[in-house]
């Protein structure tokens, strides 16, 4: 399936910024026409206020208008941990050539421990029917992890902050060029390759809210367990 076309659009006014997304959308416009309004976001959000993008997909309206508040908007990173990996992950984008690059250099790292990386976040089944194996769900996100950096790094967005999670702290110290994108790989199989080496007594771990009520029924479940 191919990426649809992003438009990015900013003006006086909503109804102007939705007159140019009404536009793409009935019409066939050049290519042309999509970087001079890209260029446009970069104006003063004193002149041009509004904001907007479109993804001009056939039958769906997929857009966004909103009024800037201030110039500076700070970026952040958030990087996730296990639990956020699916089937197919990246096939949609590895149509993006920074990202398909990073992910075949991450896949030359994991080639001499008998690991198809490509195939793992692109083929439908593999991670699904892996998920007991850490080791695949370990070395999967992460690579994806670097590969979105290598993507946001080649149109050079620089975050203000980042913060992660387990898996996701190793995705902090490549945004922040702390560990190399092999040593980020390297690491995230040998953590998976201890867990599964180590033949522990199998457990289970609880995630709990913040709300109250959710923790008195887990408590009191367990209770009537025991």
């Amino acid at each position: 399936m191919p990426i649809p076309q992003l438009a990015l659009c900013s003006g006086r006014t909503k109804e102007g910024v939705q007159y140019v997304f009404d536009y793409l959308q009935n019409e066939s416009p050049p290519r042309e026409l999509f970087a001079l309004l890209h260029k446009s976001v970069y104006s003063s959000s004193v002149r041009k206020p509004y904001r907007g993008y479109k993804l001009l997909v056939k039958d769906q309206e997929v857009s966004e208008i909103k009024k800037l508040t201030s110039e500076d908007r700070p970026v952040w990173y958030i990087f996730s941990g296990m639990g956020t990996q699916w089937p197919c992950m990246a096939k949609q984008l590895m149509n993006l050539e920074a990202f398909a690059s990073s992910i075949r250099r991450s896949a030359e790292v994991l080639k001499p421990y008998g690991l198809d990386l490509t195939d793992m976040v692109t083929n439908g089944g593999t991670i699904e029917s892996n998920s007991s194996n850490v080791i695949s769900v370990f070395v999967s996100i992460a690579a994806v992890q670097v590969a979105l950096v290598d993507v946001l790094n080649e149109i050079g967005i620089i975050p203000d902050g980042i913060i992660g999670h387990s898996m996701g702290e190793l995705g902090c110290a490549y945004a922040d060029g702390s560990l190399t994108a092999e040593q980020i790989l390297l690491i995230s199989y040998g953590r998976g390759k201890a867990l599964v080496d180590s033949n522990l007594e199998a457990g289970a771990m609880a995630a709990l809210g913040k709300y109250a009520y959710v923790i008195d029924i887990f408590a009191s479940t367990m209770f009537k367990l025991n």
